[in-house]
């Protein structure tokens, strides 16, 4: 009796009577994002600027929404959160032998990710 639970993992609990109860639910499927950038830095650049943007590169992508496709141009604003560069080049893809100039499309039931390994520096 109730509402059905959907999803692609199930667990089994007691409801308030006592009877176990199974639910269903989907956690979302992570996408991985890859991010290859090239800078000229000038004096103004902190010594540990790559990585503050390492940092702000992740708190952005990791803090995006369910569902939310990853838009390349909104990347520079991270990144220029710290002085002192220029960016000459700047890729993305969802593998780092394939990295591209253009957006990475998040479908329903996807999270972008990033972690500290797959931004790196030429």
């Amino acid at each position: 009796v109730g509402l059905t639970s959907v999803g692609n993992t199930s667990a089994t609990i007691p409801d308030m009577s006592g009877y176990p109860r199974v639910i269903r639910f989907s956690r979302p499927v992570e996408i991985p994002v890859f991010i290859e950038i090239k800078l000229t830095t000038d004096d103004r650049f902190p010594v540990d600027g790559e990585e503050q943007i390492r940092t702000a590169l992740m708190d952005y992508i990791n803090g995006m929404k369910l569902n939310s496709s990853v838009i390349y141009s909104r990347l520079y604003t991270p990144i220029s959160s710290v002085p002192g560069h220029q960016v000459d080049s700047l890729r993305i893809g969802t593998d780092r032998a394939n990295l591209d100039v253009s957006n990475i499309e998040v479908m329903y039931g996807q999270i972008p990710k990033t972690s500290y390994p797959r931004i790196t520096f030429l």
